[in-house]
């Protein structure tokens, strides 16, 4: 005869399956009611040893980045954040020093879903065509899980070195993944089973696909400025332009314009181009902390551009950035603002 634990277990297991497959889904962009903006909070210049200190952690934009809503984890560092692909705002993962959390419900409830073993996560990526399939850039090497967060195997095994910064996936090619790392781009056809390099060699400090042309690639590096592929990552350029010898941090394409770029970096303020890259110029005025570390650009309202500093708090843009106003100084006063992001974007 069945145990009883063994009898319960037997007719949960639907009801689980049915729950695991739930937490998997997003309701349909055209469900969204309007563009959400999220920006991670490493740090703050304000910090003291006694007394309050300014918040840091994750928040929340629902009016184009003029105003701004904690949505949680002000105990810890947070590098970065990602919802999947057509979602609302209910799922949301984030890449922190305590490792990779998740809210299935808005922020409401935020647990960390990754072990003691996975930690200092940089970056976190939602593979667009596999929406359950998510991969976990820190340190100590590439991790994914296929269960949306429920468990992790390492994805490392062919990087030469370990420590990955940045982590896309291809959405025209649901097995094919960029990994940035220190010894330079990586790219897997297999999901991260095995890798091969790519001619972008140092450090990488970010991986960006264009919205409207997927076989558009730029690498936002931290010796080099940054590296560009017009045919979906099997050539490169690097070292292109003004940009060359800088500090890149972050370079983010227009929505709809693929030959325009923004990046910003190590004292470089905003940098555009409008021809893919050949060639750049700063942005406009108004940027006062010109160490950018990232950026957000809207598909909604076309020009509004949000840069994130090293410690000079949130700027935006409503000018496709030829002109730059301090985004709620009271929210983000000396801040790192280490990662932007705009649900949808990839």
């Amino acid at each position: 005869m069945m145990k009883p634990s063994a009898l319960l277990a037997v007719l949960l297991l639907p009801v689980l399956l049915a729950s695991c497959r739930s937490a998997g889904r997003v309701k349909s962009e055209s469900a969204c009611p309007g563009e959400t903006f999220y920006a991670t909070v490493l740090s703050t210049r304000k910090h003291q040893l006694s007394g309050s200190n300014p918040v840091v952690g994750v928040f929340r934009s629902s009016d184009g980045g003029a105003t701004w809503t904690h949505i949680g984890w002000e105990q810890g560092r947070a590098f970065a954040a990602m919802a999947p692909y057509g979602g609302c705002g209910d799922t949301l993962f984030i890449a922190s020093g305590n490792g990779l959390m998740r809210t299935l419900d808005g922020g409401r409830f935020v647990r960390i879903t990754t072990g003691w073993q996975i930690t200092e996560v940089q970056d976190v990526t939602i593979n667009p065509a596999r929406r359950s399939q998510v991969f976990a850039a820190t340190p100590y090497g590439l991790f994914r899980s296929g269960d949306l967060g429920e468990s992790w195997t390492a994805a490392s095994e062919g990087l030469p070195s370990r420590f990955v910064a940045s982590v896309r996936v291809d959405r025209t090619a649901p097995a094919r993944v960029f990994a940035g790392t220190e010894a330079g781009l990586f790219v897997s056809d297999d999901s991260g089973a095995a890798w091969e390099a790519t001619p972008v060699v140092g450090p990488v400090r970010s991986i960006r696909q264009s919205p409207s042309d997927a076989s558009r690639w730029v690498v936002g590096l931290q010796d080099g400025g940054v590296a560009l592929s017009a045919d979906g990552g099997r050539i490169w350029t690097s070292g292109t332009g003004a940009v060359a010898d800088l500090t890149i941090y972050e370079a983010e394409f227009h929505p709809s314009d693929p030959d325009v770029l923004y990046a910003g970096g190590w004292q470089t303020g905003v940098l555009r181009s409008d021809d893919f890259g050949r060639t750049w110029r700063r942005t406009g005025t108004g940027l006062t902390e010109l160490s950018v570390h990232s950026l957000a650009v809207s598909r909604a309202r076309p020009g509004l551009v949000l840069a994130g500093s090293m410690g000079g708090g949130l700027y935006r843009s409503a000018d496709a950035g030829e002109s730059w106003q301090p985004v709620a100084p009271e929210v983000f006063e000396a801040s790192q603002v280490w990662d932007l992001y705009v649900e949808g974007e990839q």
